[in-house]
């Protein structure tokens, strides 16, 4: 098990902000954590909207502001979804 939480305290980035993650505040408004999301799928996809099931965050709690590690990637997005690039002709 030590390789494992080896692993999961690698950083893999920093926030400057809290990171908005409680259920009660994703299902019901826009959190920072939904637009980070929202626009990394439209950079990869080069999409111009993009729509997410808030049942893709799993982890219900505020991620406090500082480094962030393998582990906070994990809990909050434990599954692997796929997304879906849909062209419409707008008729």
């Amino acid at each position: 098990m030590g390789k494992l939480k080896e692993q999961m305290d690698v950083v893999i980035g920093h926030s400057l902000v809290d990171i908005e993650a409680r259920f009660p505040k994703i299902r019901s408004e826009e959190t920072n954590i939904s637009t980070f999301y929202a626009k990394m799928c439209l950079f990869e996809t080069k999409a111009d909207m993009c729509l997410i099931n808030t049942g893709t965050f799993r982890e219900d709690r505020v991620v406090e502001k500082g480094e962030i590690k393998l582990e906070h990637a994990n809990r909050l997005f434990p599954m692997y979804d796929e997304m879906v690039v849909i062209e419409v002709t707008g008729e």
